[in-house]
């Protein structure tokens, strides 16, 4: 419950930290927890770099998806979605790692951390190409005036 409160809470602070448009605030946080739920479902079944690349997905498809339901750009939302998912106490411990002169733990967890960047940056790469890709209705021109 805590996790599903703090990336709400933080959803929130990115959006006033970036200047989202006030109406877009409390939408701000939905990609982010559509990431989280994604995680969740995943994590057990999947790599920790796969499960951050569905997550990612799931991120890239509800920004899209709020962008055109707001009429907005889809970067408002899937900043806002991707921040939790970045792979920084990963990153952080591998450099920690390499100060210490622990070089096996330090190339373990750096490539995890490099793994984890690429899967995100997969993930909302993928989910862009497609939402692009969808069939879209085509107007009836005659009909409009």
């Amino acid at each position: 419950m805590s996790l599903w409160l703090g990336t709400l809470l933080g959803g929130l602070s990115t959006a006033i930290l970036f200047n989202v448009p006030r109406r877009l605030v409390p939408l701000a946080p939905l990609a982010g927890l559509a990431g989280l739920l994604a995680l969740q479902l995943v994590e057990a079944h999947y790599s920790r770099p796969g499960a951050l690349f569905v997550a990612a997905f799931a991120v890239g498809m509800a920004s899209e998806l709020l962008a055109r339901w707001q009429g907005c750009p889809a970067l408002v939302f899937s900043v806002n979605g991707i921040l939790p998912l970045v792979p920084g106490a990963v990153a952080y411990r591998g450099m920690a790692a390499t100060v210490r002169a622990d070089y096996l733990l330090a190339a373990e967890l750096l490539t995890l951390a490099l793994l984890s960047a690429g899967a995100i940056a997969t993930g909302l790469l993928l989910a862009s190409a497609l939402w692009r890709l969808r069939p879209r209705p085509q107007l009836n021109r005659a009909a409009c005036p």
